[in-house]
């Protein structure tokens, strides 16, 4: 078994690479820059890594979203709460069974951080989740494909119908 998984990182589309670098840096705490272009961004905060790719398209981000999920996730709530991140939502249990919280970025880009009751029980006894070492797994979900594959939209056409600004 590999020391070095293999992991998928999302690419999300950006309308200005400089505004997108502020918010994530400054908000969300992805102070580490791993490379920069006029057109392509990667940022990483400890083992979270996402990307961006310059777009003029501004409803690309409206409708592109990642989900990060993981024993972590209550502790980034309390940080960004503290940090008092703009259009923070509340943090609670959804019907699907996972306890979860959203932010959007300045562009539209949905972030939604989610942990299942499993994670939370084990992070409270001071253990991590099996096969996750503790970390937060970010999962792309890319809209588009959903909707064109029969993906079940309920789930998305509920929260972009309640959670969209």
């Amino acid at each position: 078994m590999s020391n070095d998984p293999a992991i998928a990182v999302p690419v999300l589309p950006s309308l200005n690479i400089d505004e997108t670098e502020a918010f994530y840096r400054d908000w969300l705490g992805f102070h580490e820059r791993v490379y920069r272009a006029d057109d392509y961004l990667i940022v990483r905060r400890r083992h979270l890594e996402l990307h961006f790719w310059l777009t003029q398209e501004d409803a690309l981000p409206k409708s592109s979203s990642v989900y990060i999920r993981g024993g972590e996730v209550p502790a980034l709530f309390v940080e960004y709460d503290e940090r008092q991140v703009q259009g923070l939502s509340p943090f609670f249990v959804r019907p699907w069974n996972m306890k979860e919280f959203y932010v959007h970025d300045p562009h539209g880009n949905l972030l939604r951080f989610g942990c299942s009751p499993k994670e939370l029980a084990n992070r409270k006894r001071g253990g991590a989740p099996q096969g996750t070492r503790g970390q937060v797994r970010p999962i792309l979900v890319n809209l588009e494909f959903a909707r064109c594959s029969g993906f079940d939209k309920r789930l998305f056409s509920h929260h972009f119908s309640t959670h969209r600004p």
